[in-house]
């Protein structure tokens, strides 16, 4: 049961930090999100433009670094359950009785 409560109170306090991350624009998925946003601009002026226009080259250039940045960006996602008695038993030299896989 304590070990329960504490996985709670963790996982609450993570969602705690990244609620304030979001809300002060610091998290990763708030600068995936901007910088998405930046780049969708961009391709959508991109659109509008002749490729005769000298600026279209600074257009492309902004392109190519926006999306390195949302490259940058990317992670790994990983969720956690509780795993079964064979996992556990498996675990116990790690003492940890949950589960990682990517999503």
């Amino acid at each position: 049961m304590q070990c329960e409560l504490e996985l709670e109170i963790s996982n609450h306090k993570a969602l705690e930090w990244e609620a304030l991350q979001e809300k002060n624009f610091v998290s990763k998925a708030k600068r995936v999100e901007l910088y998405g946003e930046e780049l969708a601009a961009i391709n959508e002026e991109i659109a509008k433009r002749n490729y005769s226009e000298l600026s279209l080259e600074k257009l492309l250039e902004l392109k190519l670094k926006y999306a390195e940045k949302l490259k940058a960006e990317e992670i790994e996602i990983k969720l956690k359950e509780k795993s079964s008695l064979d996992d556990q038993l498996d675990e116990l030299l790690n003492k940890s009785a949950y589960v990682e896989w990517k999503a």
